[in-house]
């Protein structure tokens, strides 16, 4: 009978643990949890006592998996790692979505600061520590993400024809395309509009059912879009708005390092630089990959890249170019030479010389990744 007692109380508890949510805490992830706080603005009130600050926070949950009955409590800390919030601010939330790369989610926050901060200088740097409580939800997959970019648009044989890059910046393959239709306009008044709708289920040359996009890679894609009456005048590319609607399908789910960098469809697996915002590549890796050549002079410390017709002389150390010739500026972000052996350049700027875009999408996981894609415009 002791026995049966001793069963009926063991089931009984492992019934009551059943009902209750099982709880995470921060602590338990380091700031590498499912949650990511970025604090975007921040001021200080030192006409109250204790002073204020009033913050603004992007957040959200760039974990896999959904967040259930999440309240979240945030301290404000300075760049030297002390806590200068007096008592937490509070986020609560029933149900926050999974895969926010973005960090969609704002929060205004007021803190109350300890009475030695009097300056609005002692924010600089502060940065926002997090403490969780929630119960996990359902995971989600990865998907698919594709994006489009305008090429190029002209007119011809009384159509207007449209170049555009269709990439994929989600973190799994996608497959089995289907385009339904493409919309390209400009102007504010007037407002141009041409539309080319797929009524009829054709099926396009590239993006149809054997086409495989995995993330970091693009194709080219070309429309012929009818005139139902007169040209007008075309504008810049950058003037011009561009959407492709599409169905496809996702899978082969892909792990993204770090920061990663795809020129021309081709992983550029060199040193990669960030300084100050700015990221440098090496020449030679940058320009191969865009179809260039590269002839290095060992005594100028100069470097002359080739890709048909334009020809760049650029230095070490030298904040100035020659582009077919003429001397420009590089905009004080000047080529250099990385451990005395590599002659890198900075990737967004040389990368528009040689004809290129480049697509820059920041995702969010257990910390910031970086996915750069560049694309030439020309063949």
């Amino acid at each position: 009978m002791k026995t049966s007692r001793i069963s009926l109380f063991f089931l009984s508890l492992c019934f009551l643990l059943l009902l209750v949510p099982v709880q995470a805490f921060a602590d338990d992830f380091d700031d590498s949890g499912p949650l990511q706080f970025r604090l975007d603005h921040i001021e200080l009130d030192d006409s109250k006592n204790p002073p204020l600050a009033y913050a603004t926070v992007s957040w959200g949950n760039t974990s896999p998996s959904e967040i259930e009955y999440l309240e979240a409590t945030l301290d404000l800390y300075s760049k030297n790692g002390k806590k200068i919030s007096l008592a937490p601010a509070t986020i609560k939330k029933d149900l926050v979505l999974a895969g926010d790369s973005e960090l969609s989610l704002i929060a205004d926050l007021q803190f109350k600061l300890v009475k030695d901060i009097t300056d609005a200088s002692q924010l600089d740097g502060a940065y926002i520590h997090d403490q969780l409580s929630y119960s996990p939800g359902r995971q989600t997959i990865p998907q698919a993400n594709i994006e489009t970019k305008l090429l190029s648009a002209s007119y011809r044989d009384n159509k207007l024809h449209v170049g555009a890059a269709v990439f994929n910046i989600g973190d799994a393959t996608a497959t089995n395309f289907k385009w339904d239709y493409v919309i390209v306009g400009w102007g504010d008044k007037p407002h141009h509009d041409f539309k080319y709708t797929n009524d009829s289920g054709k099926k396009h040359p590239v993006l149809n059912e054997s086409l495989t996009l995995e993330p970091g890679r693009f194709v080219k894609v070309s429309f012929a879009i009818p005139l139902e009456g007169p040209a007008v005048p075309l504008p810049e590319i950058k003037d011009i708005s561009f959407r492709l609607e599409t169905d496809y399908g996702h899978s082969t789910p892909h792990r993204i390092n770090r920061q990663e960098i795809f020129v021309n469809n081709q992983r550029l697996d060199s040193d990669i630089v960030d300084d100050y915002d700015t990221m440098y590549v090496p020449l030679r890796d940058l320009a191969e990959a865009l179809g260039a050549t590269v002839t290095w002079e060992e005594r100028t410390q100069s470097a002359l890249v080739k890709k048909g017709n334009t020809s760049i002389l650029t230095s070490v150390g030298n904040p100035y170019y020659s582009l077919n010739g003429d001397q420009d500026s590089v905009l004080n972000h000047e080529p250099r030479l990385y451990q005395n052996t590599t002659f890198i350049v900075p990737l967004r700027f040389f990368s528009g010389l040689l004809d290129s875009e480049v697509i820059y999408h920041r995702m969010w996981a257990k910390e910031p990744i970086e996915l750069i894609i560049v694309i030439p415009r020309s063949n």
